[in-house]
């Protein structure tokens, strides 16, 4: 058996994860399936002493070539005025539906930005108290009790829930990302917020046993 034959053979048993990967970020299976061709040409291209993980090689390709997809498609998206809905596939029994839940090696991540979880009830309830208060104009900016990196939190996610994940980090282009790095979005002289996010995880998990 040839070394090509080898290849296409390995290839095709990661196909469905890395295909499942670049549909969840595209949302179209005929742009996931054209990223997983890209993504054959390059595995077809590389040595197979620089891989020394497969499934973990090829989600990070995949991830790649999707990000670039997303940033040319921009656009495009701009120009429509709707909702964007994912493509329906084949599912195992034939008949077209979302795509299977897939376990995927990887867990793509800002890299460099922060945030500040806040509770959703605490958000809530502080729109409550504006609404019936008299007008305040532009009210201050609102934020959680600490500020982590994303890389920190899928972290403290991963560790909660018990999954293992390889975390990429990802960068993207633009002012907004760079605005984020810097920090613009957060509040940390508003950190009125009580609940953190290990304490949400640790709720989110007990009520689900």
């Amino acid at each position: 058996m040839s070394t090509e034959t080898i290849s296409a053979e390995e290839f095709a048993s990661h196909r469905p994860r890395v295909f499942g990967l670049a549909y969840r970020m595209l949302g179209s299976a005929q742009e996931a399936e054209d990223t997983v061709q890209d993504a054959y040409l390059r595995w077809h291209g590389a040595r197979r002493m620089d891989i020394e993980r497969p499934a973990a090689w090829l989600a990070k390709t995949v991830t790649h070539l999707c990000l670039n997809r997303l940033t040319s498609a921009r656009a495009r998206r701009e120009e429509y005025v709707g909702t964007w809905l994912p493509e329906p596939v084949i599912t195992s029994g034939g008949a077209l539906g979302p795509l299977e839940s897939a376990e995927l090696p990887l867990m793509p991540v800002l890299a460099g930005v922060g945030d500040q979880p806040i509770e959703v009830s605490e958000v809530a309830g502080q729109l409550a108290e504006l609404a019936v208060a008299d007008p305040a104009g532009r009210v201050p900016d609102m934020g959680g009790p600490e500020i982590h990196t994303f890389t920190d939190l899928a972290r403290t996610y991963l560790r909660a829930t018990g999954k293992r994940r390889a975390l990429l980090p990802v960068r993207l282009p633009g002012k907004t990302f760079r605005a984020a790095r810097s920090g613009g979005h957060l509040s940390p002289e508003r950190a009125v917020g009580r609940g953190t996010f290990e304490e949400f995880l640790t709720r989110k998990s007990g009520n689900r046993r």
